[in-house]
């Protein structure tokens, strides 16, 4: 039996409890949707996929690849000009394993609260700024993060491999930054993602999980509802 259960399937499972009928819900930082190409997994590919709460999806990114993303409604390109013209529109806003590539948190928190609606819900999912995957893409030198990627995640592809900075990864950075949003986010030990392929590299992996302190191999899974008027 798995001593762990998959994040994928606890994240949207939570993200699901949210959603009501015909809500309008945005996918910030969507990217490609690489996990529809990459995903095997049936159950995850259905929980991910949002549209089937009877729900408009809208994908937004700083990257035009997300243009050709299949798992949305529509897609745009983010600008300042496209958070004004969708200022209060959304219920939900997801940020699926994108805090940890932001630059600037300040202009990212006010986005988010531009976006969403009075009592809306932003969730978010990203490794803990000192956990051993935020640590490793830290300390070791971009020159060599290819080549880990490539032995650590055989799947993932070059093109969905971006910098990361970790300024908005711990639970108490991101309470300063929604300070005026109800709180209900945790610290959550997924199954390991890295090395999945790899008997030994798992057996080490999964004996960190257990025994190191949570936040070395945690994730934060961040879910914050809106004040009215805020």
């Amino acid at each position: 039996m798995n001593k762990f259960k998959d994040g994928t399937v606890e994240y949207y499972e939570k993200i699901r409890s949210y959603i009501k009928p015909n809500s309008l819900i945005l996918d910030y930082g969507s990217g490609r949707g690489s996990w529809f190409y990459n995903d095997d997994d049936k159950k995850r590919r259905n929980l991910r996929d949002l549209r089937h709460k009877e729900s408009t999806v809208i994908g937004v990114d700083v990257d035009d690849a997300v243009l050709t993303n299949p798992t949305n409604h529509e897609n745009y390109i983010l600008t300042d000009e496209w958070v004004r013209e969708n200022a209060r529109m959304f219920d939900l806003i997801s940020a699926d394993f994108v805090l940890e590539h932001l630059d600037d948190k300040k202009k990212f928190y006010s986005n988010i609260n531009t976006l969403l609606k009075d009592d809306g819900v932003f969730c978010a999912r990203t490794p803990h700024k000192y956990s051993y995957v935020a640590l490793m893409n830290t300390l070791i030198p971009s020159l060599f993060h290819h080549h880990i990627l490539k032995k650590a995640q055989p799947k993932r592809e070059s093109i969905d491999v971006f910098k990361a900075y970790y300024r908005l990864n711990t639970l108490q950075d991101v309470d300063e930054i929604f300070n005026s949003y109800i709180d209900e986010s945790y610290l959550f030990v997924p199954e390991p993602a890295y090395f999945y392929t790899n008997k030994f590299y798992r057996k080490i992996l999964e004996f960190i999980h257990i025994y190191f302190p949570k936040f070395f191999s945690a994730q934060l899974f961040i879910f914050k509802t809106k004040v009215n008027g805020l």
